[in-house]
């Protein structure tokens, strides 16, 4: 008897030290992987997968949707029916718009792209889907993604301190085929046509070139609209980059149209300058502070940032430093960084996908090709985001 209850204290102690109970960059972003070989088509979801609340991205996007890779050299038959599901990420307090009296709610979103199936890579186009919750649902989300993460801990499979990149249960050939369900399990039971109310959209336009942003609100009525993008005139519901230096490994230099109405955090006069090594130092010293700022969720939220100012900073930085080294050494700075001691400590804020060698992608958590690729911003959101949700004591 003596044994059996030394057992059982000894189990629960053990339990409540080897599971961990905080949420990490992976839990409230998960980057699918890819297909391998004779997974097929099926393995991420797809626009007309089913649940709880319609199909995800029901058929009447379709036309929409059809052409969000233009390139003439390659390029998807019907992009809508190459869409598939190549990551998720929660929030707990997702704000819409800037207005003031707007307050955050809980938000689902999937990130979306097409697939290339007989070459096993991605186009460089990409579709955000969000679904709206009400607090309990999402209280209810975030206990299945927790019994998912403690699922995961007991095969020996953790995401504490860990990078954010492919989600570690997928490379695990034991458990990836498991996990890859039970997430997809959870994503149909809380995402669909019923919730979902916004859609924005990245078109590859031409590769390495030009890319174009727009995107769709649900109207309380039920209708779609052109979603305002933030930071632009009234009006203005589509924005595109030029890149001008596309024929370089690492060029990143071009035009934003419209520009913003802002002057304040704005790279426009670095993109488009014709040697950044001429410009005045101030400006370089200036736009270094603003890349921090951009990248920095506790200063700017999707809801104030235009959609290709959100995309470029960490293209932008890369080329910078290749143009101009001694001078973005010069004025490498702190300010406004979203790094603070205790979040170093707590969460591994190192970006493994950034490519020193390129710098075309500006996906914010996707893949280039089949490389994944996730910017600056994206690991900092995600490392606010488990912050908020620890505090919170989901």
């Amino acid at each position: 008897m003596k044994k059996i209850f030394a057992a059982t204290v000894f189990a629960l102690i053990y339990s409540s030290i080897a599971f961990s109970k905080s949420w990490d960059l992976n839990d409230v972003s998960i980057l699918m992987d890819l297909p391998r070989s004779g997974e097929g088509d099926h393995f991420l979801l797809k626009p007309r997968s089913s649940g709880m609340k319609g199909e995800l991205l029901p058929d009447e996007h379709s036309e929409t949707l059809r052409f969000i890779v233009v390139d003439v050299y390659d390029n998807p038959e019907h992009d809508y029916e190459a869409l598939r599901v190549v990551g998720m990420r929660i929030d707990p307090c997702f704000i819409f718009s800037d207005e003031k009296i707007e307050k955050c709610s809980p938000v689902l979103r999937l990130i979306w792209q097409p697939l290339n199936f007989k070459k096993n890579t991605t186009y460089d186009a990409a579709v955000h889907a969000f679904y709206g919750l009400t607090k309990d649902e999402f209280k209810i989300l975030a206990s299945k993604l927790k019994a998912l993460k403690m699922r995961n801990e007991s095969f020996g499979i953790y995401t504490d301190s860990k990078p954010l990149f492919i989600h570690p249960a997928l490379k695990q050939s034991g458990r990836r085929a498991s996990f890859n369900n039970e997430i997809k399990k959870i994503i149909l039971n809380f995402a669909g046509n019923t919730n979902l109310n916004r859609i924005t959209i990245m078109k590859m336009m031409t590769r390495d070139l030009w890319w174009q942003f727009s995107g769709l609100d649900k109207n309380p009525d039920g209708k779609w609209s052109n979603m305002a993008i933030p930071r632009l005139n009234v009006g203005s519901f589509i924005q595109d980059f030029f890149n001008d230096d596309f024929f370089e490994k690492i060029g990143m230099k071009g035009t934003i149209l419209p520009f913003t109405k802002f002057n304040d955090d704005d790279l426009s006069r670095i993109v488009r300058g014709p040697d950044i090594s001429e410009y005045d130092r101030e400006d370089l010293k200036k736009a270094m502070v603003t890349i921090n700022r951009i990248e920095n969720p506790r200063i700017h939220s999707p809801s104030t940032l235009d959609c290709v100012h959100c995309h470029i900073t960490e293209s932008t930085r890369i080329w910078a430093n290749k143009v101009a080294s001694p001078m973005v050494k010069e004025y490498a700075t702190a300010e406004n960084l979203y790094v603070k001691g205790i979040i170093s400590k707590k969460h591994n804020l190192t970006n493994i996908t950034r490519s020193k060698v390129q710098n075309k992608s500006i996906r914010a958590f996707g893949y280039f090709g089949n490389l994944p690729s996730i910017n600056q911003r994206t690991i900092n959101e995600s490392s606010q985001v488990a912050e908020d949700m620890n505090k919170a004591g989901y």
